[in-house]
């Protein structure tokens, strides 16, 4: 789903949305790698992430999700001038992975930017 490493203008802010397709229930582990401050949450609820703005950073959460669609958001900010986030997924009984482009559908609605804010100003 998301693997960027560029060099950016500082402040760089990005937040991506997606209907995250489960293909089964049980407990998956998410993970994001980044340079900066990055979220992720599903239906809503933070599951990684945190600051980690002058130094590469991987943090890890669980949660136990029911087949089919789910919100997932992820909210991202450097100040540069590195630019890096990969976001992971572990489905139960697989190995750690980028989130892949076929388990996500396009979600009609953007990203509210005060809502974008606000998830990356939580502790």
């Amino acid at each position: 789903m998301v693997a960027w490493s560029l060099p950016a203008a500082a402040p760089f802010t990005l937040a991506v949305a997606a209907a995250l397709d489960v293909p089964a229930d049980g407990d998956y582990g998410f993970a994001l790698d980044s340079v900066g401050t990055a979220v992720l949450t599903v239906d809503g609820i933070k599951v990684a992430g945190g600051p980690a703005e002058h130094a590469a950073a991987h943090q890890e959460g669980r949660a136990h999700l029911t087949r089919g669609p789910h919100a997932l958001a992820v909210a991202y900010r450097t100040r540069g001038p590195e630019v890096a986030l990969r976001v992971f997924w572990t489905p139960p009984g697989a190995a750690p992975q980028l989130v892949p482009l076929s388990a996500c559908r396009r979600v009609p609605v953007p990203l509210d930017a005060a809502a974008t804010r606000a998830l990356l100003a939580r502790p």
